[in-house]
C-alpha cells in the first residue's frame, strides 16, 4: 500500500420523535431514555456491548448539553445520543 488511500468512515444517524405507544407511558413524549434503549439494542444487534454513556458529549454541538452523552466502547467514543439543542431546533423550525 502506498499510504495514500482514502479514509472514507462509515456512519449511521437516526431519529426519534413523536410519543410512547404502550400501557406504561402511552402518550408521553419520547425522551433521551428511549433513544438510550433503541441505541442500546442497536449494537447488541451488530454484537456490541456499549460499556459506557458519558454527558454531556463533548462530540456533537447539535445536540443539548444538559440531555446528551457519548457512547463509549472502552476508551473510544464511537457515537453520540441526545435531544437538539434549542437553538438547533429553533433554527431548523422543529417543535418537538
Amino acid at each position: 500500500k502506498s499510504g495514500l488511500e482514502p479514509y472514507e468512515p462509515t456512519y449511521a444517524a437516526g431519529l426519534l420523535a413523536g410519543h410512547a405507544a404502550g400501557w406504561l407511558r402511552s402518550g408521553e413524549a419520547l425522551d433521551f431514555h428511549d433513544v438510550k434503549t433503541v441505541v442500546t439494542e442497536l449494537l447488541r444487534g451488530f454484537g456490541v456491548e456499549a460499556s459506557t454513556w458519558s454527558g454531556p458529549s463533548r462530540n456533537a454541538a447539535f445536540l443539548h448539553p444538559g440531555v446528551s452523552a457519548d457512547v463509549r466502547l472502552g476508551d473510544t467514543v464511537i457515537g453520540a445520543v441526545g435531544e437538539l439543542h434549542p437553538k438547533v431546533a429553533r433554527a431548523l423550525g422543529v417543535e418537538a
